[in-house]
């Protein structure tokens, strides 16, 4: 029998494919007039928490917690990399990270993290090109699987070829 958020999992990944398809070799004028909306975006954040807390579950740990003011950080950040067209966890101009200042700001605590992903193809792949890629990887297969973590929050942003998807963790919220 399939858990609720087994369920859930498969229903929002079935919405995001029939929802997310995007004309193959857009032109720039039509890729700008297709981009996701909010809305859209945070539909395909929350599919990626909810393939990370089925990760967590197979091993025991409890689920994340998906915190709005988490999700409006990794947002910026997303939308930041893209903007400014970096990808890195440090401001290019003074080295300096940028996530951990705007996590204690927002009251968070404890142990602190940041995931990044970068992906090149149609937004209907991007969640679980990021899940596998992270699980895929020693260093950020650690951070979905800490039990320290308690609270999460996951942002995309992209120009509807190029995605970066990041997702912040944190041990106490505010």
């Amino acid at each position: 029998m399939r858990s609720g958020r087994t369920v859930l999992g498969m229903w929002l990944t079935g919405m995001l494919l029939v929802s997310c398809n995007l004309p193959s070799a857009p032109t720039s004028a039509s890729v700008t007039a297709s981009l996701p909306g909010r809305q859209e975006l945070e539909l395909i954040a929350a599919s990626i928490v909810v393939h990370i807390n089925l990760d967590r579950e197979q091993i025991g740990l409890g689920p994340l917690v998906t915190s709005e003011a988490l999700s409006d950080i990794a947002f910026r950040r997303s939308e930041d990399m893209i903007t400014r067209s970096y990808f890195g966890h440090a401001d290019r101009q003074d080295e300096l990270p940028l996530v951990w200042p705007m996590l204690s700001a927002s009251g968070y605590a404890g142990k602190l993290a940041e995931n990044l992903y970068e992906y090149r193809g149609p937004l209907a792949d991007v969640g679980a090109a990021a899940v596998g890629a992270w699980i895929a990887s020693r260093d950020h297969r650690r951070l979905l699987l800490d039990a320290r973590f308690h609270f999460t929050g996951v942002g995309l942003m992209g120009d509807g070829t190029l995605w970066r998807v990041t997702q912040v963790f944190a041990e106490r919220g505010p």
